[in-house]
């Protein structure tokens, strides 16, 4: 804001003591508080020229995905660090324009004085093993051990394939097997899924990126169902198409009080019809040692089979046939598999289109998938 209120002074004229900034001096402080502005909320473009903390310092920082914790620590450090330091260089540089006069002598001594003391915070909170920081204090609240003992349980967590991540805007949503995060430009929440009541508070309609299609934004509140709260409560913003694999993340459900209607993806409603037809056409029985892990997700267990049983169109270029793989899938992954043996159709075709199997190859309709039950003859 003072970037861009000194140029608007000297456009009303001071009172006794006018600053006058010269011509270049105003372009140059409206052109650097546009990008000061694009460097504190940058936009696809300003991030896609790496323009950004995150990228800047990227070798600074380290690895996010091996090192979730102590990679934001360091990021909402340096975030915090960087943007303190936009006035000060802004006056610095635009000393070489004209003399220092009072006004940008005040700006001078506000832009150090937070510039040093955004890096004398950075040093407290990195001396010592980053045990000052916010986020380690905020870890170290869960009763599960030290606060490095929790950070590698979430980091360890966090490779998983099966995890939830999600960004909007400037946060990041992640769920785990066990935790609910989201990071923010200047640091983390944090929430035990063992410890949350999460409910959907609200929504909004945006004009998505990609096309003049409104996108629903919905914006879910996460409270602690303790008394004693070791967190405080956040809201969490996310597009309503991942609404459905946040549930199924999440060990309890979300609270809908107020009603909202939910905007489900092309896919998700494609899925529940999956379902649906999957649950009419005959089971398949499997001996219990056929029980196993899916090959694609590696997280739930096998539970469709594909096993001819529908009646073949003489007009169909492509008929079914038989496929003799023990049941290797579960039904999530078979699903989005066969959506994506659909590229190209419409949607209205999905439900009479063909795929072939994962593993051999053999063609099958919707009315070939049978559920999988497993146990004794």
């Amino acid at each position: 804001l003072l970037l861009l209120l000194l140029p608007a002074m000297d456009l009303m004229g001071a009172t006794s003591e006018s600053i006058h900034l010269p011509n270049n001096v105003m372009l140059f402080s409206l052109a650097y508080g546009l990008f000061a502005l694009c460097f504190v909320f940058p936009p696809k473009a300003f991030a896609g020229l790496g323009l950004t903390v995150e990228t800047m310092l990227g070798d600074a920082l380290g690895n996010e995905n091996q090192h979730f914790v102590h990679y934001n620590m360091r990021r909402s450090t340096a975030t915090l660090a960087a943007h303190a330091s936009l006035l000060l260089i802004y006056c610095t540089l635009a000393t070489l324009y004209q003399p220092l006069h009072w006004a940008m002598r005040i700006a001078l001594l506000l832009g150090g004085s937070a510039s040093l003391c955004m890096y004398a915070l950075a040093y407290y909170w990195a001396h010592g093993g980053w045990h000052r920081h916010p986020i380690a204090r905020a870890l170290a609240l869960h009763q599960q051990g030290t606060w490095q003992r929790v950070a590698r349980a979430i980091e360890v967590e966090f490779l998983q394939p099966d995890k939830l991540m999600t960004r909007l805007g400037h946060n990041t949503v992640v769920v785990t097997e066990s935790w609910v995060l989201q990071t923010t430009p200047y640091g983390m929440n944090i929430a035990h899924q063992q410890d949350i009541d999460m409910s959907i508070v609200g929504t909004q309609q945006v004009v998505g990126s990609d096309g003049p299609e409104k996108i629903q934004i919905l914006n879910i509140l996460v409270t602690s169902v303790r008394n004693n709260a070791i967190y405080r409560p956040f809201v969490i913003r996310l597009k309503s198409v991942h609404f459905n694999e946040l549930q199924t993340k999440l060990n309890s459900l979300v609270r809908n009080a107020q009603q909202v209607i939910i905007h489900q993806s092309l896919s998700d409603l494609f899925l529940d019809q999956f379902m649906n037809i999957l649950r009419e056409n005959a089971p398949y029985w499997a001996p219990m040692e056929n029980r196993d892990v899916c090959l694609g997700c590696m997280t739930h267990t096998v539970n469709v089979k594909i096993k001819k049983h529908c009646n073949d169109v003489p007009s169909d270029e492509k008929k079914c046939t038989d496929c003799f793989c023990r049941p290797m899938w579960c039904t999530h992954c078979m699903g989005k598999w066969f959506i994506n043996s659909q590229a190209g159709a419409p949607a209205s075709q999905w439900m009479a289109g063909k795929s072939q199997c994962p593993t051999c190859r053999a063609t099958f309709c919707l009315y070939d998938l049978c559920l999988v039950d497993f146990g004794d003859a």
